[in-house]
């Protein structure tokens, strides 16, 4: 009998070093990128928003001082 395979997260977070993130004006959510409509609040490529907003991305790198980039993230 074979084992069930384990369930990871998908999203991978990358670090970011302190001095960085408060000396950059990093593009690092959701509300950074022109593919996100502001009008409907989600992206228009059909991407889950969930974890890239600027509140939870926020939240992740107070706590763990990491960050989820969005591969398709881009900037105007």
């Amino acid at each position: 009998m074979s084992t069930p395979a384990r369930i990871r997260r998908s999203i991978k977070k990358e670090k970011i070093s302190p001095p960085a993130y408060l000396k950059y004006k990093l593009p690092i959510s959701c509300e950074d990128c022109s593919h996100f409509s502001f009008i409907h609040q989600k992206c228009t490529l059909g991407n889950a928003t969930k974890d890239h907003r600027k509140q939870a991305q926020t939240q992740s790198y107070m706590q763990s001082g990491t960050v989820a980039f969005c591969r398709l993230l881009e900037i105007d």
